[in-house]
Order: C-alpha cells, then sequence, then structure tokens
C-alpha cells in the first residue's frame, strides 16, 4: 500500500512514551479543505513509533515541530483484527508517521538574526 500524503496544522502533540519496545509519540494533525459547501476540518491521530536504536528521531520531531506548524506527512495506514472472547471480530486502525516535512509559509515562523543574509528576496 502507498503511503498517503496530508498537509495540515498541528493541534496538538502527547506525551513521549518510552519503554523497552521503543519510544512512542502521538499527534494530532488538522487537514483543512474547502468546496461549495463550506471549510471542512478533518482531525488525523498520527502515531510514530521508533525501536530504540532510532529513538532520536522522536526527539528530533519533538524539536523541529510545534503545536500549530502547517506540515506535510506521510502516513501508513495499518489495520489489524481483533477477536473478544464472546466472539466479536473488530478491526483497529491507525496511522503510522513515515516522513514529516515544515511547509515554509503555512505558519509566521520567526527567523533568528543569524540566519538573515541581507538578502533582500521575500523567499
Amino acid at each position: 500500500m502507498e503511503n498517503l500524503k496530508v498537509r495540515g496544522v498541528i493541534k496538538s502533540i502527547g506525551e513521549k512514551v518510552v519503554n523497552d519496545y521503543g519510544t512512542r509519540l502521538e499527534f494530532v494533525l488538522v487537514h483543512t479543505e474547502t468546496n461549495d459547501n463550506g471549510v471542512w476540518e478533518t482531525p488525523i491521530k498520527v502515531e510514530m513509533f521508533k525501536k530504540p536504536d532510532y529513538a532520536d528521531n522522536v526527539d528530533k520531531f519533538l524539536e523541529y515541530n510545534k503545536v500549530g506548524d502547517t506540515v506535510d506527512v506521510e502516513i501508513q495506514i495499518r489495520g489489524r483484527e481483533w477477536t473478544s472472547p464472546e466472539g466479536d471480530v473488530k478491526v483497529f486502525n491507525s496511522f503510522n508517521l513515515w516522513r514529516c516535512d515544515s511547509v515554509q509559509g503555512g505558519t509566521e515562523e520567526p527567523v533568528a538574526e543569524s540566519e538573515v543574509d541581507g538578502n533582500d528576496l521575500p523567499f
């Protein structure tokens, strides 16, 4: 299955959870679409899980992404079945983060003085 690409604004970021299996983080991304019927906002809970060798990727996500940032994400849709003791079958789906890129100009981002090179171009 191909990754799904979505642009949205980070609405909330959960607490980082570390255990013997790895590091987990969840955040909510709000994707906005406009059509003839108005504006539609779709919140999507995105999960990030990294094995211990790659746990620093979660720290990098937290360092570079904040609530209110506009990002492009690539997510994998995962699903699994579970059968209850009574025999009822349930399907659980999750959206797992594959990639996250900041969108320049999506939100007002301050520029550190050290990043200003004297170029007067607007980009």
